[in-house]
């Protein structure tokens, strides 16, 4: 026997889930991207989309310089450092975030990023 239960949003599933509802202390556009991201996926109550699985395996919340040096690989330390003193960082990261974005979303199914955060699935 078994039963199918029907949830609105990714977000609803992630209340009932020990690890799977910190998702919910993140910030509101990465919580609506995962809910974009698992709109219409079934899963089952310990497979690998379940909340649990998905914080603990798969959700990664990175800080700017690893985001642009090791996953992006569009600064090397340096440079990074360079715009960092020159208090030049912000103004980079938002000349340059379609492109930051288009070099993560090769690797990672990118969330979005808020202030100095990160997040991906990977």
């Amino acid at each position: 026997m078994s039963i199918k239960v029907v949830y609105n949003k990714f977000s609803d599933v992630c209340k009932h889930y020990t690890f799977g509802k910190k998702l919910l202390d993140e910030p509101e556009k990465i919580i609506d991207r995962l809910n974009e991201h698992f709109d219409g996926v079934e899963f089952g109550q310990f497979d690998g989309c379940n909340p649990d699985n998905v914080y603990i395996n798969s959700f990664i919340e990175i800080d700017t310089q690893e985001a642009l040096i090791e996953c992006a690989k569009i600064l090397n330390h340096g440079e990074y450092d360079q715009l960092v003193n020159e208090d030049r960082l912000p103004a980079y990261v938002e000349e340059h975030e379609e492109e930051i974005t288009s070099r993560l979303e090769d690797s990672y199914i990118f969330l979005g990023h808020k202030g100095d955060s990160w997040y991906f699935l990977q």
